[in-house]
C-alpha cells in the first residue's frame, strides 16, 4: 500500500509539472498577441494574414534571408493588417515576429522592418 501511495504521489507531481508547463507555454503565446489598432476596420474584406506569414516564413527559413520579400509583405499593409500578421505568425509558428526579424536582419534592414510596426506594437 505504501508503494502505491508513493507511485501515486509521483504521478501527481508529474501531472502538476505538465500543467504548469502547459500554462506557461499557452500564457506566453496568448500574452504576446497584439490588439488591432483600429479594431479591425483597417483589414479589407476577404483579406487574411495566412499568405503574408507564409511568405515571411519562407523569406527567413534556412540559409540567408530574402529581405525584399519581407519588405514586399509589410510595405502596403495597414496597422490592423500588420497586427494581424504578427498575431497569425505567433499563432502558427509559435515565434515572435520581432524576434525573428532581429535574428534575420540587421542595421537599416532591421530598422526598416520594425518601423512598419510603429503605432502597432
Amino acid at each position: 500500500m505504501e508503494k502505491l501511495l508513493s507511485n501515486k504521489n509521483v504521478y501527481i507531481v508529474l501531472g502538476v509539472i505538465v500543467v504548469i508547463f502547459a500554462i506557461y507555454k499557452w500564457g506566453k503565446k496568448a500574452g504576446g498577441m497584439l490588439p488591432l489598432p483600429n479594431n479591425g476596420s483597417g483589414i479589407p474584406i476577404g483579406w487574411t494574414a495566412i499568405q503574408s506569414i507564409e511568405i515571411l516564413w519562407s523569406a527567413m527559413d534556412g540559409w540567408g534571408t530574402d529581405e525584399q520579400a519581407i519588405f514586399n509583405v509589410l510595405s502596403d499593409k495597414t496597422k490592423d493588417q500588420l497586427a494581424a500578421i504578427y498575431n497569425e505568425y505567433l499563432h502558427k509558428y509559435n515565434k515572435n515576429l520581432f524576434d525573428e526579424f532581429k535574428s534575420e536582419l540587421s542595421g537599416d534592414d532591421l530598422n526598416r522592418a520594425l518601423n512598419y510596426f510603429q503605432g502597432v506594437a
